[in-house]
């Protein structure tokens, strides 16, 4: 079980979808998506399913895209503007793989949620978040863009702010916005997460289903299918136009990390923005 990268259980007609890369932060790589894809699945597909609480071991959620690695298995550092082309476009599949899940997605965020990590709570139909939850996509900082799903569910100047600055905001300052629907204190996450997938499952599974399409199609005729296509297209542009190599202290980030790590990298990147 402890080699398995998305451990996967059904009980009381809810599956839990857990996100087992702890080590890593549950950073996102093509073996973790395609673990995580599969489980998804297999809860799509079993009919005795009628909820899903995706969740992760350790004190991260998730930290986004493995910065070694990228979710496409490409190493970062020799990434084109073609391979950002085609990952963004990939993470649109996934956009849809999540929305066309026929059953209902509880997130139970323990930690942080960065970049992707975010991404991937936004793609939930519900976010529990425990008090020492933090979400935000400093990627920005290094240049880095990707399409998300933030102006719908936290109107476009929250969106903005999180993604023209790359700050972290708390658990609070996230069910203010919209972003979480519950904040829970952080040992009764799990069990807040499953006693409100066990609400869901009372529904008829029929009628869940079809309000699940009704209003995930209300987004798509709001554009959002287009927007996330549109993102793919500017992240591409992005990395063409701007290396992103310079952190706001006027150090190489490239440099930073190619001598001193990752590590480095990010404290070179992060430390301008302290306060």
């Amino acid at each position: 079980m402890a080699d398995e990268l998305v451990l996967y259980d059904v009980a009381e007609r809810v599956a839990t979808i857990t996100l087992n890369r702890p080590e890593k932060r549950n950073a996102l790589n093509r073996q973790l998506w395609t673990a995580l894809e599969a489980a998804l699945g297999a809860a799509d597909a079993d009919r005795a399913v009628r909820a899903v609480v995706l969740a992760a071991r350790g004190p991260t959620f998730c930290a986004g895209a493995d910065l070694a690695q990228g979710m496409s298995g490409a190493p970062v550092a020799r990434r084109t503007a073609l391979d950002t082309y085609e990952s963004q476009q990939e993470g649109v599949r996934r956009h849809r793989l999540f929305r066309d899940l026929a059953k209902p997605i509880v997130a139970a965020v323990q930690g942080q949620a960065i970049a992707w990590g975010l991404e991937l709570a936004c793609l939930c139909d519900f976010v529990f978040a425990s008090e020492q939850a933090r979400f935000g996509a400093p990627a920005i900082r290094h240049g880095v863009f990707i399409g998300s799903l933030l102006p719908w569910l936290v109107g476009i100047q929250n969106a903005r702010y999180l993604w023209y600055t790359g700050d972290l905001i708390d658990a609070r300052e996230a069910y203010r916005i919209g972003l979480a629907f519950r904040v829970v204190p952080h040992e009764q996450l799990g069990a807040e997460a499953h006693r409100f997938a066990r609400r869901l499952v009372l529904i008829p599974p029929a009628a869940l289903r079809l309000n699940k399409r009704q209003l995930d199609g209300a987004l798509e005729m709001a554009g959002m299918y287009r927007a996330l296509e549109y993102g793919a297209l500017a992240a591409a542009l992005v990395h063409a136009v701007e290396s992103g190599d310079e952190a706001a202290s006027g150090r190489s980030l490239r440099e930073v990390r190619a001598r001193e790590g990752l590590g480095a990298f990010l404290t070179a990147r992060d430390t301008p923005f302290d306060g």
